[in-house]
């Protein structure tokens, strides 16, 4: 794979494919020629076409040579995908335990030396397998995810959550109505499974002493800055759209004729926009249904389509279903690789992360009020 900023390399790049596609062709040619039994096949067809077909048998030939191995890496990677997701739902039991160790260190009832701040949790949700201060998973977390896996009315596309480490969030989620899509469905159960809520039985001291020393800093540098905040400055843009906007200039400064126009267009335009609505709506949902089918069309199993009244809703609850046993089966797996893994100090493959200049800025924020309060800028409070 080329990169098509550098188009001189993209260039000797094509040149080299079509200097080793021709070499090919004379090559292969030569060896048809003087393959015995070839002859035969052409001698009842007009002249020439054994020289066509062998051109057009060898262009084939070419791209299975060059796609081959393309085509078999893909199927290879259709067959890991499902270790790639049994990985993340691993990750997902160290999410939460992650998140019960950021509760209790906000209760100020652990210290963790790897944390300093409480953003810390955030950075390494994006790095939960090689957290070193989680304990190992065991195996009743595990049999228990497997639980939480074959539930009848689980969806396994709703596993897929992203915040695991937001604490803010995720106790608004249970104490807020309508914000439960804040609390992922793996801590909800483990939760109501266990017994044990600790975001809600917990106070969040840390997180209060962090606020009123990033409050200080804030009304700081408003202070400084004529009340303008300089993380939050708005930028004020007009909007050429607006729809009550565009009726107001209408209705105030054009003419009678302009505004019976105006109204008989937006009585009309809000059907035709309705309709394109309803077409649209429709178009989504028969992507989704094929997206659906194409996964399940590339499986190399049949998949079990449960009974329903809606045809569409049985073979999502059916693709559900096979997913979810397919990770289940997994977990014992990964579960083995992942406890070698620890045990021999080897680590998973991540990225660093993008979160890390917030996560400095936060910091000195702190710092920054402590300086203001007459205290000592460290993290010692």
């Amino acid at each position: 794979m080329y990169d098509l900023r550098n188009p001189e390399e993209y260039i000797f790049g094509e040149i080299a494919k079509l200097r080793e596609s021709n070499s090919l062709y004379k090559q292969w040619l030569k060896e048809y020629d003087e393959m015995e039994g070839i002859d035969a096949l052409f001698e009842r067809y007009p002249a020439g076409t054994k020289t066509m077909f062998l051109s057009s048998y060898i262009t084939k030939k070419y791209l299975w040579h060059q796609q081959g191995d393309l085509c078999l890496k893909k199927h290879q990677e259709r067959k890991q995908q499902w270790i790639y997701k049994a990985y993340e739902h691993l990750g997902a039991i160290l999410q939460k335990k992650l998140f019960d160790l950021q509760c209790l260190w906000k209760a100020e009832q652990v210290t963790i030396k790897e944390i300093e701040i409480s953003f810390d949790f955030e950075i390494w949700e994006e790095n939960v397998l090689n957290c070193p201060f989680i304990d190992l998973i065991t195996e009743d977390e595990i049999r228990m995810y497997q639980d939480f896996l074959m539930q009848d009315d689980l969806d396994i596309e709703d596993t897929e959550f992203d915040g695991w480490q937001g604490h803010y969030e995720i106790k608004n989620g249970y104490t807020i109505s309508g914000l439960s899509h804040y609390v992922p469905l793996w801590y909800d159960y483990h939760n109501r499974r266990t017994g044990e809520n600790l975001v809600l039985t917990l106070e969040d001291i840390r997180g209060k002493k962090e606020d009123f020393y990033s409050d200080l800093t804030r009304q700081y540098e408003l202070e400084i800055n004529n009340g303008v905040d300089k993380h939050h400055e708005p930028i004020h843009l007009f909007n050429f759209t607006d729809k009550d906007l565009i009726e107001f200039f209408v209705t105030t400064f054009d003419d009678e004729t302009t505004q019976r126009k105006y109204f008989e267009f937006k009585e009309k335009f809000l059907e035709f926009e309705q309709e394109e609505e309803d077409d649209e709506e429709a178009t989504i949902n028969n992507r989704a249904n094929f997206q659906l089918l194409r996964k399940m069309n590339q499986l190399d199993e049949l998949v079990a389509v449960p009974s329903a009244d809606n045809f569409k809703q049985a073979l999502a609850k059916g693709y559900s279903r096979y997913c979810s046993e397919k990770i289940a089966k997994l977990l014992p797996i990964v579960y083995r690789q992942y406890l070698t893994t620890k045990k021999t100090g080897l680590i998973f493959k991540y990225k660093e992360s993008h979160l890390l200049e917030l996560r400095n800025e936060i910091k000195e924020e702190i710092l920054q009020g402590r300086r203001l309060n007459g205290e000592a800028p460290n993290l010692k409070f």
